[in-house]
């Protein structure tokens, strides 16, 4: 925090919450504005929500020709329209609870100890000396992670960035593991729906990481 003595902005208290999320968001007559007080602020040069908040109050007074009472009104309504509402972190935990996914990690003493495999949606470290199988997880979860959610996937489509920084990485070993982890979907001997199906769905894998 800065104590040092200074000169202080005249602004509404809630101009100061969010103000570069607010940076794009333009003032229409869809935030509840007149079409005066758009036509207003836009020739004076205000035409979003970040220009708008470090307007000085005795400046907007002047654009708009309004009191103070009405121009911090207006810096309220504005505010409720374009600033994300406040939450705890509580609140935060509470919604992401009850939306989670996993992505299993096919050892069900993990999956037990994880509450189900890796949390979709937060960053999971795995750490151990070497020769325990911290790659070979990973490529296990490249390989699986496009498998429908009915076979313990994240659904078709799902990309994986693989960061390879000791140029490990091995495709041929992703559609190795793919193929022992879900044979009825990518093996060709065993897909029901016939080996050219699962050719081409041995392929996805590879195609899908980046």
């Amino acid at each position: 925090l800065n104590n040092k003595p200074g000169p202080q902005a005249t602004s509404a208290p809630s101009t100061a919450v969010g103000v570069a999320g607010m940076a794009t968001r333009k003032l229409t007559t869809r935030m509840g504005l007149d079409e005066e007080v758009v036509r207003r602020l836009s020739n004076a040069g205000v035409t979003n929500c970040k220009e708008l908040f470090e307007q000085p109050e005795p400046q907007l007074m002047i654009i708009l020709d309004r009191s103070p009472f009405q121009v911090r009104q207006l810096l309220t309504q504005v505010a409720s329209r374009c600033v994300p509402e406040i939450r705890t972190a509580s609140t935060i935990l509470t919604a992401r609870s009850k939306q989670r996914s996993f992505l299993p990690t096919r050892m069900p003493t993990l999956d037990t100890t994880l509450g189900g495999g890796l949390s979709r949606g937060s960053l999971t470290e795995v750490v151990g000396p070497a020769g325990v199988g911290k790659s070979q997880l990973c490529l296990t979860m490249c390989a699986c992670a496009g498998l429908p959610e009915a076979l313990g996937g994240l659904g078709e489509g799902t990309g994986v960035l693989f960061l390879d920084t000791e140029q490990k990485f091995s495709p041929h070993r992703v559609q190795e593991i793919a193929k022992q982890q879900a044979p009825s979907w990518y093996d060709e001997a065993e897909c029901s729906d016939g080996p050219t199906v699962a050719q081409e769905r041995l392929a996805q894998p590879l195609r899908q990481i980046t």
